[in-house]
Order: C-alpha cells, then sequence, then structure tokens
C-alpha cells in the first residue's frame, strides 16, 4: 500500500494518467475524483452512469465487463465508483487506484446530509428516504468480497473487501482515510509539472 504522505514521494515522479478511484457507499468518492480531475486535466467517467441501458434495464454484468475493457483501454481517464464485481481490467489499467475509506460514521453521515440537502434544493432524488436509510446502515454493517460478488445487485464493500479486491494492486494502491490525506495527494498532484498537459 503506498503512502499517502506527498513528501514520501521519490524525486522526478509523474502523475498518473488513469487513476481508479474506489471506495464503499459515502466515501467520497465523487467528489474526490472531480477535484482531482480539476487538478489534473483528465477526463471523469463516473462508472455509476454505465450500469443502465437507455431504457433504463440495468446492464448484465457481462455487459458491464466488456464497457470496463473499452475504458481501460483509454490513455487518460479518471474512472470512479463503488462497483468491485466487474472492474477489474480497471484495476490492471490504472496507474495508480485510490482508495477512500474514512471512518464509517463519516460515511453514514454523509449518505443523510446529501440526501437533505437535495431535498432542500428541490433537486431531483434519486431514491427515497427509506433507502437513504438503508445505505447509510450499509456503512455500519457492510459486506465482504464474497457476499458482494455473489449478490446480484450491488452491496456496500467492507474495507476488508475492497483491502481484498485492491490486493493483487497493492503497490499502486493509495489509501486515503482522512481529508488532510486526500488534500495531500491534491496538492501533490496540482503541484507536479507533468498534472496537465500541455
Amino acid at each position: 500500500m503506498t503512502d499517502p504522505n506527498p513528501d514520501s514521494s521519490p524525486p522526478g515522479r509523474t502523475t498518473p494518467q488513469r487513476i481508479l478511484v474506489v471506495g464503499g457507499v459515502g466515501a467520497g468518492k465523487s467528489t474526490f475524483a472531480a477535484q482531482l480531475a480539476a487538478v489534473t486535466d483528465l477526463p471523469y467517467l463516473p462508472l455509476d452512469g454505465y450500469r443502465y441501458q437507455p431504457d433504463g434495464q440495468r446492464r448484465s454484468r457481462m455487459d458491464l465487463e466488456h464497457i470496463a475493457t473499452g475504458l481501460a483501454a483509454g490513455d487518460r481517464w479518471i474512472c470512479e465508483g463503488i462497483f468491485l464485481t466487474w472492474t477489474g481490467s480497471l484495476m490492471e489499467a490504472a496507474d495508480t487506484i485510490v482508495w477512500m475509506d474514512p471512518p464509517a460514521r463519516v460515511a453514514a453521515y454523509r449518505v443523510m446530509r446529501r440526501w437533505f440537502l437535495d431535498r432542500l434544493r428541490h433537486r431531483q432524488l434519486p431514491y427515497g428516504f427509506r433507502k437513504c436509510v438503508r445505505l447509510a446502515r450499509s456503512t455500519l454493517q457492510p459486506h465482504d468480497l464474497h457476499a458482494v460478488r455473489a449478490a446480484a445487485k450491488n452491496l456496500n464493500p467492507s474495507p476488508a473487501a475492497l483491502s481484498e479486491a485492491t490486493n493483487p494492486w497493492r503497490e499502486k494502491t493509495v489509501r486515503l482515510r482522512t481529508r488532510r490525506e486526500q488534500i495531500a495527494f491534491l496538492s501533490r498532484t496540482a503541484s507536479d509539472p507533468t498534472a496537465r498537459r500541455p
């Protein structure tokens, strides 16, 4: 597992051009990936957008694996999502895997806060309050990798599940537990002269 401390990076480093951001529900993946895209000019590709066909039907796991393989073949990207069952090609192709791992209570708070803020701002809500509560609870009772892989629907992976899933690529995985570590990672990337393509 790579140290998130920017001072530990060797001189002459270059900014990764293919980054996969993973983590559980409420981990802050989308926010961090968008911030990372802003300082690198890398295309940001949220994986949530590929789960459904234009007619609203869920894509099969085989279709999603095919899509992930196509995305992985790109030269420059930031992909982000909770998914561990069909993103193996992205993990393999990524220069860096960023694992967002805040405390469970923080993730639960974020899930609830996001729902209430969207409601106050009169945004279209993707799900009702009961599902919001279920998602918040799932941060406190996440699932192991076997359950995640066996389930027909998406389950919230536990830290142990994420550790096991990223283990084959642990040398290029950065685990960010705190906001301070996130800021340090963003700062290091933004200050890298190779971070932005001319």
